[in-house]
């Protein structure tokens, strides 16, 4: 999941950063890990927090099992894993705005198509000729 922060000075609101968060369920060992991503605008990591919890056999969250830990951001490793999720975000949202996009388009098609053959069918006036 992917959320844009905003912040309200009362009038207008503004982002603030972008913040990713991603689970990985491991259904045969009844647990859940999931890591948050938080990006400033300009596109740098600022913080990364990994939790690790316990699901119940019906795969649900146990409450309170879940640890958190607060990753390094100069890791390699949470840098790549990071810049795979943030690729993969912008991916997915690429593709979503440029699915509505193409789908918009045929709407605006199809209603131009009805438009014409409505005028071609609808009864148009005989000329005058009763003079």
């Amino acid at each position: 999941m992917s959320n844009i922060v905003l912040e309200s000075d009362g009038k207008d609101k503004k982002p603030t950063c972008l913040i990713l968060l991603t689970d990985m369920d491991f259904p045969d060992q009844l647990k859940v890990k999931n890591w948050v991503f938080r990006f400033s605008l300009d596109g740098k990591l600022e913080k990364v927090v990994s939790g690790v919890g316990q699901n119940d056999k019906d795969g649900n969250p146990v409450v309170g099992s879940e640890e958190d830990t607060l990753q390094d951001v100069n890791d390699p490793d949470v840098q790549d894993r990071a810049r795979t999720e943030l690729k993969f975000w912008l991916k997915t949202a690429t593709a979503m705005i440029k699915q509505d996009s193409e789908s918009a388009k045929r709407a605006t098609a199809a209603a131009a198509s009805s438009d014409l053959k409505s005028q071609e069918t609808s009864p148009q006036s005989a000329p005058d000729t009763s003079h």
